[in-house]
């Protein structure tokens, strides 16, 4: 997240949040006046943590409801972008089945999705195409079973995009911009304690921000922390800071002095 995801100044923010999400749709196949839901992970593994179909399953009901409260014509139509890049790196061990990618389209049919609401992207694309991908969006949807840190997360809310996590862990404590919605229980699983989503919760919150109802000031206050806590250089800067101090030690107690030879 560089500086160039600096948001300083609401209203040039806003604009320019605009242009680009127009230039980023048309260069990537969106639609221009959808309301598109952003999905994305790298996928080699099979334990589904990233919890793509339950992601599917809440565009489907979150759709649904929009079209049921459009009475006036004034929601827009939903589009999901699912970013399941199958990066090189894993194709070794994707051959010798030590890794095994979800079929993501049979996801998306088996969740009732239609071809015509739904792209599936597989490229592995230079970072800063990536982030072009987060940019096209209203939304990230990001509902992990269990999560590292959470990149992406930071990533859309440097960008002006709200975010829709399962909130516990650094899902909870990073979402700034968006809504961090309660998960159901925890649960064992083969990796770990987990902890299970709220696909009812995930529906309120697409609908939520559909409907253009977070805080104000949100965007600006999370654009901010990322840029001036969390960004590449900010991070380096402290790390270099930390292995290059002298190293401090605690002063020996009388005891420890008493047994010095």
């Amino acid at each position: 997240v560089g500086s160039e995801m600096g948001i300083r100044d609401s209203a040039a923010a806003r604009a320019g949040r605009v242009a680009v999400l127009r230039w980023a749709r048309a260069e990537h196949g969106a639609p221009a006046d959808a309301f598109v839901v952003a999905v994305t992970f790298a996928n080699y593994d099979g334990e589904n943590r990233k919890n793509v179909d339950l992601a599917c399953l809440a565009f489907r009901q979150m759709r649904d409801a929009l079209r049921a409260d459009n009475h006036t014509g004034g929601r827009r139509t939903p589009f999901l972008y699912i970013r399941a890049v199958q990066i090189n790196a894993a194709q070794k061990l994707i051959q010798q089945g030590k890794v095994k990618p979800l079929n993501v389209d049979a996801i998306a049919m088996g969740a009732g999705l239609r071809p015509a609401e739904v792209r599936i992207d597989t490229r592995e694309l230079e970072y800063a195409q990536a982030v072009e991908l987060t940019a096209l969006a209203d939304v990230l949807l990001h509902p992990s079973k269990t999560e590292g840190f959470g990149m992406p997360i930071l990533e859309a809310q440097a960008l002006g995009v709200p975010v829709v996590t399962n909130g516990w862990g650094a899902m909870l404590d990073y979402t700034y911009h968006g809504v961090a919605v309660p998960p159901l229980q925890p649960q064992w699983h083969s990796l770990g304690w987990v902890y299970t989503p709220n696909t009812s919760g995930f529906v309120e919150a697409l609908v939520q921000v559909e409907g253009g109802q977070l805080p104000d000031g949100q965007v600006e206050a999370a654009a901010a922390f990322v840029r001036d806590e969390l960004a590449p250089d900010v991070v380096t800067a402290r790390l270099e800071e930390m292995l290059t101090a002298p190293r401090r030690h605690p002063r020996p107690s009388q005891s420890q002095q008493a047994l010095a030879p």
